[in-house]
């Protein structure tokens, strides 16, 4: 007996087929009986790629799990039992066609009916955009939170080694003290030369804290690459581990650049690190440095680069390397190669950044499973320029007679470049912050010639306090110091006229040299 024909259409059974074969989304019909597919709908075929006469007689827990497993049986049980009403599962299935896609598969139970049997009914959606969608919003969230993370490291580095460069100034300072007081001959005068050797070392390592957080305070000086990345070996030795052997070549004569010496090591330790983890089971980390002539014809290969004398840095693995695209890439913020939670994509950028801030270039070379080669081109400096531009060494910093408002919070470092102002012949007036400075220069009749204050202060910074003296007086100078990396409060110091910024810890040399430099410009 035929199904009753609606009025005005078609008989159930054809309508039921035609909404199955036209349907949007795939469609599977299973037998209970052999737990296979009998028909799978155009709109599943062209998404998995695959034709009908393949999925037909295919285990329908091929859809719910990787394979055929006991997992997949065990839910086509529960649907055949009605303990289930349904199964909802989103899993990848590989398309000839397009790769690797995420469909969402529901399967349940439609009734017997006027059938002979119950029958399974398979729904499957294509979510792969949305699969993405979702997986590009986690990345980015997990991105924020890492540069998060980072910058809260950053702080906190930047706040240890502030009150870190406030004691190794006093440490540096009452050293020295003590090693020109001190008959050369005796032991203690040796002893106050270990103290202070200690203390430069301790300097060395709050720049590289500083680094680490992408703090420290901006100070070019003129040196040689070579010895840079020499002194950086025995630390590498160690961050690189034994399974990677790490060959350096400087040559002797190497020429000077102008950059920080706390930027250099940074890009240094990042680009060695990102080796290190581009080869987990050990390899080769070789660094040359070595002067180049850049020509014409080499400029073409490296966009931006423009004929002159560098210095070059290579720093090169035997690593997994880069395929083209990351290559391209390589220097972008947030992109990284590494899985997720190993990196931040930052570190790349970074490097880039102070190369440029340093006026230089550096390039990417790779393959993959050849390694990659980091090309940093940095201009170099010939004598005439070191002559030209760098202070001549002087037996001893010149003193002089004009009065100095010092304002510093540390008791004991005010103390320390007190005395030593003192000792070069100036007048020195001492206050631990800005009220105490202005309440000071109340009762000082006279004139002030400058001022050498820390930068962040509660209430009133450095530059503030420089700014209300300069209502009064016009030609007040202004040396500002500090520890701590503030480059909005540091801009905003610099950008007030006749004034210089002297990074802690600093020597009592530097202090005297700085004083009496901005006094006689």
């Amino acid at each position: 007996m035929s199904a009753a024909r609606p009025e005005g259409g078609l008989p159930p059974d054809l309508l039921l087929r035609s909404v199955f074969d036209n349907s949007a989304l795939g469609m599977v019909l299973v037998q209970p009986s052999t737990r296979r597919i009998v028909h799978a709908n155009a709109a599943l075929c062209a998404m998995i790629g695959r034709g009908a006469s393949e999925l037909q007689g295919m285990p329908v827990g091929n859809l719910l799990a990787d394979q055929d497993t006991a997992e997949g049986q065990g839910v086509v049980d529960a649907l055949l039992s009605g303990s289930l009403a349904s199964f909802t599962r989103e899993k990848r299935h590989f398309s000839a066609a397009r790769g690797e896609i995420w469909c969402r598969v529901t399967v349940s139970l439609v009734p017997a009916g006027s059938a002979e049997e119950p029958f399974l009914l398979g729904v499957v959606e294509d979510i792969s955009e949305q699969i993405m969608a979702q997986q590009a919003l986690e990345e980015r969230d997990a991105q924020l939170r890492q540069a998060q993370k980072m910058e809260a490291i950053g702080r906190l580095a930047g706040g240890v080694a502030h009150d870190f460069n406030n004691l190794l100034s006093i440490v540096l300072m009452f050293g020295q003290s003590l090693v020109d007081q001190l008959d050369p001959d005796s032991p203690a005068h040796e002893d106050a030369r270990v103290i202070i050797e200690a203390g430069e070392r301790g300097a060395a390592l709050t720049r590289q804290l500083l680094a680490f957080g992408r703090k420290q305070v901006l100070a070019p000086v003129r040196l040689r690459p070579a010895s840079l990345v020499g002194g950086l070996e025995k630390m590498l030795t160690r961050l690189l581990g034994v399974d990677v052997h790490m060959e350096l070549r400087t040559t002797t004569g190497s020429g000077f650049v102008r950059v920080d010496p706390g930027q250099l090591e940074q890009v240094i330790l990042n680009l060695a690190m990102n080796a290190r983890d581009a080869m987990p089971q050990g390899g080769r980390l070789a660094i040359q440095v070595d002067d180049r002539e850049v020509f014409e014809e080499e400029t073409a290969g490296r966009p931006g680069l423009l004929p002159g004398s560098y210095v070059l840095i290579r720093v090169s693995d035997t690593g997994v390397g880069m395929d083209a695209q990351q290559a391209a890439h390589a220097f972008e913020p947030f992109f990284t190669t590494k899985e997720a939670g190993a990196g931040t994509g930052l570190g790349l950028a970074s490097v880039y950044g102070i190369v440029k801030q340093s006026q230089g270039w550096i390039y990417v070379d790779s393959e993959l499973g050849r390694g990659t080669c980091f090309s940093l081109y940095l201009p170099r400096w010939d004598e005439a320029d070191a002559r030209r531009q760098t202070l001549p060494e002087q037996p001893s910093a010149p003193g002089g007679s004009e009065t100095v408002l010092l304002v510093e919070a540390e008791q004991e470092l005010r103390r320390g470049a007190g005395r030593v102002l003192r000792r070069a012949g100036y007048a020195v007036i001492e206050a631990a912050n800005a009220g105490e400075a202005l309440l000071a220069l109340e009762q000082h009749p006279g004139a002030v010639h400058l001022l050498v204050s820390d930068v962040a202060m509660p209430r009133l910074s450095g530059p503030e306090l420089a700014l209300r003296l300069r209502a009064e007086q016009p030609q007040l100078k202004a040396l500002f110091i500090s520890g701590r990396a503030d480059e909005a409060l540091i801009a905003q110091a610099l950008a007030i006229g006749t004034s210089a910024f002297l990074a802690k810890p600093f020597t009592r040399r530097a202090l005297e040299l700085k004083v009496r430099e901005l006094l006689d410009g």
